[in-house]
């Protein structure tokens, strides 16, 4: 009986942990320009900041490994960004956008 408990309250735990990062904000606030949307290695990365092209990210954790977007605010003129992930070059990619703020 206390094993089923423990079981259930680690997949709750665990299905909490890869659902929520989900509704956490999702742009990053990084002043005039335009509002992309990039590939990130899971959804439990935090955006640490953005500098022009370069965009730079944090480990969350321990985190299901599935690719996903999140959305940062670049420079209007920047078509390609380069995304870090905990100061390592992680990916490139091109990238389309909407407008200024």
């Amino acid at each position: 009986m206390r094993f089923r408990i423990w079981a259930g309250l680690v997949l709750v735990i665990a299905a909490a942990l890869v659902v929520l990062p989900c509704f956490g904000p999702k742009a990053y606030a990084g002043g005039s320009g335009k509002v992309v949307s990039i590939t990130v290695p899971n959804p439990c990365v935090v955006v640490n900041r953005v500098e022009g092209d370069k965009v730079y990210l944090l480990s969350g954790g321990v985190c299901a490994q599935v690719i996903s977007k999140i959305q940062v605010s670049v420079p209007s003129s920047v078509t390609r960004v380069t995304i870090y992930l905990d100061g390592t070059i992680w990916h490139t990619e091109d990238i389309e956008g909407k407008g200024g703020r």
